[in-house]
């Protein structure tokens, strides 16, 4: 008998490497992602991979390499992408869990010293946010282009002002706020 050899090349994709997160989650309150309605910025630097599809956890998706999602309603949502390679095949990634908190802005505040309640701490936006609050004239008492959630009342009197905040993508809430020390 003679011997017979066959040689075959064969080619296997590489498997992606999934690396993928929320780019704009809440920093001075880590427990929150964002206050509804949060649009949620997702960064995605995986690598090999073909096509995506994000699903959001509230039975919405994206195929998009760095999808927005606008999160309308507060709760806690699983986030996970799927990434396509070679001829179909998949890999998945859980990112992470979203969790949309309610927003709130208070309308009193007590900056007597005694460590509850003593600034205007705002649960509106985790973006850069600028705070402006006018007397009850009308005129500009406070401003600051990046509010720390520190404001106090400082040099003002009792009673009732009226704030604007605005985050840097354009979002804004007005209303009041008092003063009682």
């Amino acid at each position: 008998p003679c011997p017979v050899s066959i040689t075959k090349l064969v080619n296997v994709p590489p498997k992606p490497v999934l690396q993928a997160r929320l780019s704009n989650a809440c920093v001075d309150n880590p427990p929150v992602s964002g206050y509804a309605p949060f649009n949620a910025a997702f960064s995605n630097t995986t690598t090999n991979a073909t096509a995506f599809t994000w699903f959001f956890g509230d039975g919405t998706q994206s195929t998009e390499r760095d999808p927005r999602h606008l999160y309308q309603n507060p709760g806690t949502y699983k986030v996970i992408l799927v990434a396509t390679y070679g001829n179909g095949c998949q890999e998945q990634l859980e990112v992470g869990t979203i969790e949309v908190a309610p927003a709130f802005i208070p309308n009193v505040f007590t900056p007597n010293g005694d460590d509850v309640n003593d600034t205007f701490v705002q649960k509106f936006s985790c973006l850069p946010t600028e705070l402006i609050i006018y007397n009850r004239w009308g005129k500009q008492v406070h401003q600051e282009k990046i509010y720390n959630q520190k404001w106090g009342g400082a040099g003002l009197s009792d009673g009732t002002y009226f704030y604007m905040l605005k985050d840097s993508e354009g979002n804004t809430a007005k209303g009041w706020v008092e003063i009682i020390r």
